[in-house]
């Protein structure tokens, strides 16, 4: 509100009160003054207090203020707060000390009723947060920041929340992020575990991965990957391991061939799906999937007491997505894999434990919505003991040699983890859901001459769910 406007409001409030108090001095109804001796209180406290302009200052700095009257007295009430000075009859000078809110009263020449002023210290990070991030506000009491407003990206959010916890200059306030992203924050992630044999790709001459057909990779390694040709319909390779040994393998999306080769792979027997969890989080957020047991392990305790603890092992995959734009996330994936190991067990107690043998890895990628990655080189080795034998004669002992055989066989086997994120949105409320893979099949009750004899195959590949 400007400052003429102020001073019309307080004229107008002035008259009012002025009718108000002739009124009550000319009746002479004593319960009327009695009654009347509180609002004209009231009025007259607010006269100077109802209509106060707010005059903000950080602190450490000077702000002038211009009066349209001469002033003949100042009076501020906190002076550990802000301080005030007199400069000439219509200037005031103000010097913010330290953040908080106090009042400044001044007193105008031929008047009684003093002008109010809202005066507000705030700290030197609000005004540099202000100017750097239009959509943020901060507002501070005593050791208490208040980060609100909304955040371009997530990349501005972390650097505005920088400024505001180092707004008390040391840093130890505790601030409270109510703070907004214009877009969605929730992520729906899709992780597909594949377990490769290295042994039976190498046998195969196969390579799993390429750098034509227009799919790129990166790898995070000491050796590089060996080269495979890739045609349309046909697979050229040259025997070599699968994976090099790498820990990270950063590739492009999955929709250009991995998923395929990997589907060709799997029907061929040389890889196994060993999980393919989905998981929605909150961006921020953890989620976690496991896909297996536990088992039981005895703990000694004092006075030959035994206690059972489980322990989980099979698939286990933690996922922390953050939303950085409408187009970029960033994934922080923590998978792991474990078995049970007999051959190195424990006796505890006369109860024979098993180890785990595990297969662990944590990493973090930026990408874009949508888009795959592969993390590879997790690799586990076994050896395997085939025996060969003709059933009765290779049990006999000593001649038994000459009817079986032994042999040691190492198996090598490799983990591929492909992490897809996506931002989704849930279903507004009481909105119909799609229809779902086989309703079309509730009410399809085919005859035997149906199911053997008919020829529409279109029809029946309609009611069957088959490509046609």
């Amino acid at each position: 509100m400007k400052s003429a406007e102020l001073n019309e409001n307080r004229q107008n409030w002035r008259m009012t009160l002025n009718a108000l108090k002739r009124y009550v001095d000319h009746s002479g109804c004593r319960l009327v003054k009695q009654a009347a001796f509180p609002i004209v209180f009231i009025m007259q406290l607010g006269t100077g207090l109802a209509y106060a302009e707010l005059v903000e200052v950080e602190a450490g700095s000077q702000q002038t203020i211009k009066l349209e009257q001469a002033a003949r007295r100042v009076a501020i009430g906190n002076e550990e707060i802000a301080r005030v000075k007199l400069l000439n009859k219509q200037e005031l000078l103000l010097q913010g000390v330290k953040p908080g809110a106090t009042s400044l009263l001044v007193w105008a020449k031929g008047s009684v009723t003093p002008l109010s002023y809202r005066i507000s210290v705030r700290k030197a990070a609000e005004g540099a947060l202000l100017k750097e991030f239009s959509g943020l506000r901060l507002k501070a009491s005593s050791d208490l920041l208040l980060l609100s407003g909304t955040s371009e990206n997530m990349a501005r959010h972390v650097a505005a929340r920088e400024i505001a916890r180092h707004a008390d200059g040391d840093g130890k306030g505790t601030l409270l992020d109510a703070a907004q992203l214009p877009y969605n924050g929730e992520v729906q992630v899709e992780v597909k575990v594949v377990e490769l044999s290295r042994r039976v790709l190498k046998r195969a001459g196969l390579n799993l991965f390429s750098n034509t057909s227009g799919f790129s990779f990166g790898t995070f390694a000491p050796s590089s990957l060996s080269k495979v040709q890739l045609a349309n319909d046909a697979i050229s390779t040259e025997s070599s391991l699968p994976v090099s040994q790498a820990l990270n393998l950063v590739m492009g999306a999955a929709s250009e061939g991995v998923v395929g080769v990997l589907s060709m792979l799997e029907g061929n027997g040389f890889a196994r799906t060993l999980a393919q969890p989905v998981l929605v989080a909150q961006s921020g957020q953890t989620a976690s999937f496991l896909a297996g047991g536990e088992f039981p392990v005895p703990v000694p305790q004092a006075l030959g007491q035994t206690t059972i603890q489980f322990k989980p092992y099979g698939i286990r995959l933690d996922v922390s997505p953050t939303v950085l734009s409408e187009n970029r996330i960033a994934v922080k994936i923590a998978p792991e894999v474990s078995d049970l190991n007999f051959d190195n067990a424990v006796t505890i107690n006369g109860v024979s434990v098993p180890s785990l043998s595990t297969r662990r890895a944590d990493t973090s990628i930026e990408l874009g919505n949508g888009e795959s990655f592969v993390i590879g080189g997790l690799v586990s080795q076994s050896i395997v003991k085939n025996l060969d034998k003709i059933p009765g004669l290779g049990d006999i002992p000593i001649l038994g040699m000459f009817f079986k055989s032994a042999r040691l066989t190492r198996e090598d086997k490799e983990l591929l983890i492909i992490v897809t994120p996506r931002l989704v949105r849930p279903l507004a409320a009481n909105s119909p859901l799609g229809v779902l893979p086989g309703a079309e099949l509730a009410d399809y009750n085919p005859s035997l001459w149906d199911m053997l004899i008919s020829s529409d195959k279109d029809e029946a590949a309609r009611f069957t769910g088959l490509s046609r």
